[in-house]
C-alpha cells in the first residue's frame, strides 16, 4: 500500500523510516495537544498486540508474524490475555461427568 508516496504508514520528510525518538516525540505532542495520556510507540505495540488476540481472535503465531518476532516467548510477553477470554477458556475445558 503507498501511503502520501511511500510504503511506509508514518514515512519522515525524506520518505523513510521516523527514529523511534522521533516517532515518540511527535506522539507525545499529540497526546498532549488532545488531553490524553502520553503513549509511546512500544506501548503502541504492546496495544495493538492485545487487541489483536482479544478482540480479533488473532492467534500468536500471527501477531509474531506481524511484528517480527523471532522468538513466539516475545510475542507473548507483549500480549496480555483478558480475563474475560481466560474464563471462556476454562468454560470450554468444562467436561461433563462420566456415566455411570
Amino acid at each position: 500500500m503507498e501511503f502520501a508516496g511511500s510504503g511506509l504508514l508514518f514515512p519522515g520528510r525524506d520518505g523513510g523510516y521516523y527514529s523511534n525518538q522521533a516517532f515518540n516525540r511527535r506522539l507525545k505532542a499529540a497526546c498532549k495537544a488532545v488531553n490524553a495520556p502520553v503513549i509511546t510507540a512500544h506501548g503502541l505495540r504492546h496495544s495493538a498486540a492485545t487487541l489483536l488476540l482479544n478482540e480479533r481472535d488473532r492467534n500468536l503465531k500471527e501477531i509474531q508474524e506481524l511484528l517480527r518476532h523471532k522468538n513466539l516467548a516475545t510475542t507473548a510477553r507483549y500480549t496480555h490475555v483478558d480475563r474475560e477470554r481466560l474464563k471462556g477458556v476454562v468454560s470450554d475445558l468444562d467436561i461433563p461427568s462420566p456415566v455411570r
